[in-house]
């Protein structure tokens, strides 16, 4: 049992090596596989038009983690210093920050593709996301982090290709944004300035958490503390294109703001006791009672610099990732103790949708149920077209599941058949009807009190 650990642990320092090899200097995935093997669906791709994005020198440094909000008070995690405005601001501006041939493309290639302007406008001005690897749009590609996926296999079947979205394809809120009617999907926010950040800014990080101190054992990512500020930060800029902070506070009020996190916390957190010690500090409850105190403090951060309409989605089933059957599923059923916790995060956070709405009248909160909706997918697979639940289309060992998919191993050729992408994270397929279920709900559990069709148009 020593020795099988013992290699366990330098295989993954063998994969941590050479992932870091492959980020930090700037390495090349490898070739992109052959399109016989999955077509590229006709996906959009990077900042919105005028982008300032250059491409700069490959220094690689880290992207912006600006100044306390006033929600730090409430975290009970260890400290990360925060510096006093976002990285790429005290350096020279977008133009600096390094990107790559994998980076997401400029203005023309970034436009939802069959989208008629002419025919149809998005039903709101803008559309802002918090959140971590699940929505991810590429913020990550300039952190000197694991949690990567500018690289190939990542974007198979994505018209930009690896763009650092962890998926094959699309996200959740690329969906949505072709929902409200977008002609481009939301950039991500580090390199996008200008008015390009008028139609919303992704903030999202893959590896982020509520709590500051979640994942990061994986390197450099964007805390959700560190996005809210991020986001004061381009008010500000904002707040010079649209003729002062009344008129920015206004705009502001009419877009719609998606915050997802949580998953982190637990998957790279609190069942990590080998390295975070939360879970031997805290129950399963005292611990998302202190996420949700955390998360709510981040919130009205967000509510105060004018946010109005809100759509918090609920972390997912945790332990069906096929990272969590390979680690810990000795049948190859869901980790129940992590699925339990994932619950009590959620079951509070749906009470705090309640609370939100009923404190604050002029501001609109929904709760976007996803972890029932993936047992829905998962208990009528057939119904929706999956045939493997259980396992990730690009992966290595156990579930495909021990280890995510690395640059330019191969995958499934099936990958519509597939729930899991990687270890981690959803395929497009998944992420499709996740999207489509959260703006319009087909039963009354997919949102609460209601979808994001319904929470757009409310005043």
């Amino acid at each position: 049992m020593a020795l099988e650990l013992n290699m366990k642990k330098y295989l993954v320092l063998c994969v941590m090596v050479i992932l870091l090899n492959h980020h930090i200097n700037g390495a090349k995935g490898a070739e992109p596989q052959d399109p016989k093997k999955g077509s590229k669906t006709d996906e959009p791709h990077a900042p919105a038009s005028g982008s300032k994005a250059d491409k700069a020198p490959d220094d690689n440094r880290p992207e912006s983690k600006p100044q306390a909000s006033a929600a730090e008070a409430s975290q009970s995690g260890p400290k990360i210093p925060a510096q006093q405005i976002p990285k790429y601001a005290s350096q020279g501006g977008p133009e600096n920050i390094r990107t790559t041939a994998a980076d997401q493309p400029q203005a023309p290639n970034n436009t939802i593709i069959g989208h008629n302007t002419k025919a149809r406008q998005s039903t709101v001005p803008c559309y802002f996301i918090f959140g971590d690897s699940l929505v991810d749009a590429g913020n990550n590609n300039i952190l000197k982090t694991l949690a990567r996926a500018d690289y190939d296999p990542y974007g198979i079947d994505f018209k930009a290709g690896a763009t650092g979205r962890f998926s094959n394809g699309k996200t959740t809120v690329d969906f949505i944004a072709e929902l409200l009617g977008f002609s481009h999907y939301i950039p991500p926010s580090e390199r996008t300035n200008g008015t390009d950040m008028l139609q919303g800014l992704n903030f999202a990080s893959a590896a982020a958490g509520i709590r500051e101190e979640t994942a990061q054992h994986l390197g450099d990512r964007i805390t959700m503390r560190e996005q809210v500020d991020n986001f004061k930060y381009k008010v500000g800029e904002l707040a010079g294109l649209l003729g002062g902070p009344e008129n920015t506070t206004d705009y502001l009020g009419k877009c719609l703001f998606q915050i997802g996190l949580g998953s982190n916390d637990y998957l790279n957190n609190y069942f990590v006791p080998s390295i975070y010690p939360t879970s031997k500090l805290l129950t399963p409850e005292q611990y998302a009672d202190d996420l949700i105190k955390q998360y709510t403090a981040h919130l009205m951060d967000i509510y105060n610099l004018g946010a109005r309409k809100f759509a918090l989605t609920g972390v997912s089933q945790v332990g069906c990732s096929p990272n969590s059957l390979a680690q810990g599923s000795p049948d190859g059923n869901c980790v129940k103790n992590i699925n339990d916790a994932n619950e009590l995060f959620n079951n509070r956070l749906k009470i705090l949708v309640d609370t939100l709405n009923r404190d604050h009248p002029d501001a609109k909160f929904t709760y976007i149920n996803s972890f029932g909706l993936f047992q829905e997918l998962k208990d009528k697979a057939a119904t929706y077209g999956f045939k493997v639940t259980n396992e990730g289309c690009c992966g290595i060992g156990k579930y495909r599941g021990q280890i995510t998919c690395l640059p330019g191993i191969s995958t499934c050729t099936n990958r519509n058949e597939y729930l899991f992408w990687d270890a981690y994270h959803p395929t497009e397929a998944t992420n499709r009807i996740g999207a489509k279920r959260s703006y319009t709900k087909e039963i009354p559990s997919d949102a609460y009190p209601f979808d994001i069709q319904t929470l757009v148009t409310l005043k």
